[in-house]
């Protein structure tokens, strides 16, 4: 993985490139990080509108590279990754205007600690039989910050949910090239 700056020209889709510029150090994954390099890409191709500039985005995907770099060092990095790639998905959805709440419910009302809640793309959390315990939504905080198991599969449950609503039919062959390497 290495930054690269293309500069490109051209009045339709189909543009030329001028000049290209290498914009950063080498980031080398390996293993799961490999894998979850993959991903990052493959969700920055398929949900970014062309030609938009996302400066958030960029400076969350060099930090999410920076952290799956370090992850080689780590003897059991799982947990670690789960956390750059929420991070980094949280940065994602924000930039394409779906900043989630986790302290209201899909009407504008503050979410009750003693019930529970299921996540619905595009809605939010609605009131439901089962699902996600509002105490722990109210718990998250700033998701860039969560570092807690439970907080963690709670964003991995929330953000598939969405992350699947904008990509829509087309699965991500990157999620299936990692299953498929287990």
């Amino acid at each position: 993985y290495q930054p690269t700056l293309l500069y490109a020209s051209g009045k339709t889709g189909l543009k030329s490139f001028s000049k290209v510029e290498l914009a950063g150090g080498v980031h080398t994954l390996q293993g799961q990080a490999l894998f979850a390099g993959f991903y990052l890409n493959e969700l920055l191709v398929r949900l970014l509108p062309l030609e938009e500039p996302c400066p958030e985005l960029l400076a969350a995907y060099g930090v999410a590279l920076a952290g799956l770099t370090l992850l080689a060092q780590q003897p059991d990095a799982s947990h670690a990754l789960l956390c750059i790639l929420r991070r980094f998905e949280w940065v994602l959805l924000q930039t394409l205007g779906y900043a989630l709440r986790f302290d209201v419910d899909d009407r504008g009302e503050c979410i009750d600690a003693n019930q529970f809640y299921l996540y619905q793309a595009g809605v939010g959390f609605v009131r439901h039989a089962h699902g996600e315990v509002g105490q722990q939504l109210l718990n998250m905080g700033d998701p860039q910050q969560v570092e807690q198991p439970a907080q963690v599969a709670v964003l991995t449950r929330t953000f598939r949910r969405e992350i699947a609503a904008q990509l829509g039919e087309q699965p991500l062959r990157s999620r299936e090239l990692w299953l498929a390497a287990r």
